[in-house]
């Protein structure tokens, strides 16, 4: 029997199967399955256990992992297609994410809204980015006792250099403009004007964003919003009163909110599971049978942690240690899964899913180089997820379509470089040293010490791979060279702010990218007709060759085609952030 043939005998087996699972739960009536949101929600799951971890649990792991925002979205387009559910009670507590994934949720919860599914959220204490997500649901009911902690934003950066100077050491800072300012915590006393200047205008942004969208989810104006922030915190009552909550009661009392009472032969003849857990509840809701065009496939590349040389590392236990203490993605492992998926036969097109902020100029321009080449062959969106900026942003760059969440941190198209100078600390340690060397540049980054003409050097490398970084920006996205100072110089925005400077095309959720990447490559977007979408994990640790460039009458542009930069040295430059950008919502 042909492919085809096969394929359609598939698809009429699958429909089979989901008739037949849905006629034996046709009497089923499930009224409010409940899911907890809580802990980081990563964006995609991570890959597979092999046989041996599977039976070989790890110590370190403490229970299983975090759910995703894949696995999360499975759920919704489940219950979206539940028409035997009512709705979806969803618990806040303990949910850890940034304002990005906040609004990737609240996605979710317009999602159901739409498909007439009611929402409840309930929690035992609520901070600002708590009732921006609660705010998009039908009802939110805390206990009388909760903690109402709306009050507003809040971001602190230590500034470490006179406790350095008291040690013997001082940082030597290059940046090619004030706002690329990653290392001033390091090598200055206090912000500098740029760097207040940024942060206030993120604050902005993110108290906009939130503030908006809760007078929107409320029925308030935004100015009736921020004047409640402005006299929190309140206690439950008070946030009742205010229009903030809309019920008071302890979780034994949800089900009597939500139902009208019963009398004993009415509880006796109702069928309907009332409240349930989701794993229950999945094995009575109705489903949806859809066709799948397995002709084509988009495939998954995940960039998460800073950007570095070498394999990918993901540590089990975070260590607060940075670069090295958590997960990180190295170029060889990044370029080995691109050139993975471009092997894949039936590849439509390619999602780049980038969450870090930056790193390895090298690391970076090498990964780079990689989404260029396959762009010429099939369409690449570049979805950028809490933050996506300096390497972030190098590395997405080429990709046709980028996509951000409005509150995406990204931009910061600049390059520092900084060296430790320990030469005091040396002397307090009564610790000498003497150098040997060949040649008159040997020196220039590994001294304890640092002389004018090695000064020149590094300042230079930072200017032409700065020079690098902007004619990336231009060839891909369609901005003069010479307009690009006013929106770069190490300069961070908000995904709302890029779309305005043109740096990216859109703002959505994953979903919305997935469509985005049907719409680019040609495939069915249709909601009835599902597109395989594959993950990229190791299978192995081989090297992947690049296939050859398939037209070599147009070859690629490499760096050297480009004016000013063929003396680009990326060693030692850091596509960086230029701050740790973290507020407490």
């Amino acid at each position: 029997m042909p492919a085809k043939g096969f394929r359609a005998l598939g698809q009429r087996l699958g429909r089979g199967r989901i008739a037949l699972y849905n006629f034996r739960r046709r009497k089923a009536q499930v009224g409010y399955v409940r899911i907890p949101l809580s802990g980081p929600f990563p964006e995609r799951e991570g890959a597979p256990k092999s046989l041996f971890q599977s039976f070989i649990p790890n110590p370190l792991e403490q229970g299983p992992g975090p759910v995703s925002m894949q696995a999360h979205n499975a759920r919704i387009n489940q219950i979206i297609d539940a028409k035997n559910l009512k709705g979806v009670i969803f618990p806040l507590d303990g949910l850890a994410v940034g304002l990005p994934r906040l609004q990737s949720l609240r996605k979710g919860f317009e999602r159901l809204k739409a498909a007439d599914k009611e929402i409840i959220v309930t929690l035992k204490s609520m901070s600002i980015g708590q009732l921006y997500l609660a705010s998009a649901a039908d009802k939110i009911i805390v206990p009388p006792t909760a903690s109402i902690d709306v009050i507003g934003l809040y971001s602190q950066t230590l500034f470490f250099k006179d406790a350095l100077a008291e040690a013997g050491v001082e940082f030597e800072n290059f940046q090619i403009s004030p706002y690329k300012s990653a290392v001033d915590p390091l090598s200055k006393s206090e912000a500098s004007p740029e760097f207040q200047e940024q942060v206030n205008w993120l604050l902005d942004e993110n108290y906009d964003l939130l503030t908006a969208g809760i007078a929107e989810g409320r029925g308030l104006t935004q100015a009736q919003v921020q004047k409640i922030i402005d006299g929190g915190p309140h206690t439950a009552p008070e946030a009742k009163q205010l229009g903030l909550i809309d019920e008071l009661a302890y979780d034994d009392e949800i089900e009597h909110l939500l139902f009208e009472p019963q009398t004993d032969e009415e509880k006796a003849a109702d069928k309907m599971i009332r409240i349930t857990d989701w794993e229950t509840a999945s094995k009575k809701i109705l489903r949806k049978w859809r066709k799948v065009n397995a002709e084509k496939v988009i495939a998954v590349v995940s960039l998460e942690g800073p950007i570095v040389m070498g394999e990918s590392q993901n540590p089990p236990v975070e260590l607060p240690i940075p670069i090295v203490g958590g997960q990180n993605a190295g170029d060889v492992t990044l370029v080995r899964h691109i050139r993975m998926a471009e092997q894949l036969p039936n590849l439509g097109a390619l999602i780049f899913y980038v969450n870090s902020p930056g790193g390895s100029a090298l690391s970076s321009d090498l990964i780079a180089r990689e989404i260029d080449r396959l762009g010429k062959k099939v369409p690449i969106v570049a979805y950028m997820g809490d933050v996506a900026a300096s390497g972030g942003y190098y590395v997405s760059a080429p990709a046709k379509h980028i996509m951000t969440q409005p509150a995406t941190v990204t931009g910061s198209i600049g390059v520092v470089a900084a060296l430790p100078i320990i030469k005091n600390l040396l002397g307090k340690l009564k610790i000498n040293y003497h150098e040997f060397k060949r040649g008159e540049s040997a020196d220039y980054m590994g001294s304890p010490d640092m002389t004018d003409a090695s000064r020149k050097k590094i300042m230079e490398g930072i200017l032409d791979v700065y020079k690098t970084f902007k004619w990336l920006v231009a060839e891909n996205r369609d901005i003069p060279y010479d307009q690009l100072d006013e929106i770069c110089l190490g300069r961070v925005w908000t995904g709302r702010q890029a779309q305005g400077h043109k740096l990216i095309d859109s703002h959505g959720d994953f979903l919305d990218a997935i469509s985005k990447a049907k719409e680019l490559a040609d495939l069915p977007n249709d909601p009835n007709i599902l597109v395989p979408v594959v993950n990229i994990y190791d299978n192995k640790k081989a090297y992947e060759f690049a296939p050859a460039y398939p037209n070599p009458a147009e070859p690629l542009k490499t760096l050297l085609n480009l004016p000013e930069i063929v003396r680009a040295r990326f060693s030692g430059a850091q596509l960086l952030m230029p701050f740790d950008f973290k507020i407490r919502l």
